[in-house]
């Protein structure tokens, strides 16, 4: 179903109504497995795409926490410093979070020198069903954001208001975390070791290597704590007789 517009953004900046949803059963079966992000940058790697920011890039402002769904994208860009604006509403973040279902993630791109979400905006995420948000930008509240358990990445944190300074010009359209392409409706996975943007289309194809992967890591644990010797683990062969 499709929400009522809240009426505050333009209905052309809204390039889907919905983040498309992944294929049945992808997003719980990553969800099974540890160390996600590391299995998963492996295999984007081994697939040549270029989906990886490290955690020192894009920071998590809550530490153990691990996300992975759909994106809904909200782009930003600048505004002029008005009075009127800084206290008129924040128009695109409010349609964002009205095209937000439960499990997906607010991804932003905006600005390192102002906030582009803030404690109110997160509960709101939250309360329609969002994990968390990944910003390319700043954001603040951080003790409020903890106290509700949003967590968020972000490439800073800051005081500074980002209202009056910058607003959504595009909903569920293209756009980029640094180098990092992200569609509405990639899988967006994150955790303490940084960020993996799956292709919608081939979250598949990525979930059947990490399995495999995953279950050669466990097979090379059991052989280290099971005390294989080092020239084994190496792969040189046992001598004969």
């Amino acid at each position: 179903m499709i929400p009522e517009p809240t009426g505050t953004f333009p209905p052309e900046a809204i390039l889907l109504p919905h983040a498309p949803r992944p294929p049945a059963g992808v997003v719980e079966a990553l969800q099974a497995l540890d160390g996600l992000a590391c299995l998963v940058s492996d295999v984007l790697d081994d697939l040549g795409i270029g989906g990886v920011i490290p955690a020192g890039v894009l920071r998590p402002v809550i530490a153990g926490r691990c996300i992975i769904g759909p994106a809904v994208t909200l782009r930003k860009a600048r505004v002029a410093e008005t009075e009127a604006l800084r206290n008129g509403p924040k128009r695109g973040d409010i349609e964002a979070h009205n095209r937000t279902r439960p499990g997906d993630v607010l991804v932003i791109q905006g600005f390192d020198d102002v906030s582009n979400m803030g404690g109110l905006s997160a509960l709101t995420s939250q309360r329609q069903g969002a994990l968390g948000a990944v910003i390319w930008g700043g954001c603040r509240d951080l003790a409020e954001l903890r106290r509700i358990g949003y967590p968020v990445w972000s490439s800073t944190v800051t005081p500074v208001t980002g209202v009056g300074r910058v607003d959504a010009v595009e909903i569920n359209g293209p756009l980029r975390l640094g180098t990092v392409a992200v569609a509405a409706g990639d899988l967006i996975l994150a955790d303490d070791d940084g960020i993996c943007v799956i292709p919608r289309g081939r979250a598949t194809e990525v979930l059947a290597r990490v399995r495999a992967k995953a279950a050669a890591d466990a097979r090379r644990e059991a052989q280290i704590r099971e005390g294989t010797s080092l020239q084994e683990l190496a792969g040189r062969p046992r001598p004969r007789g």
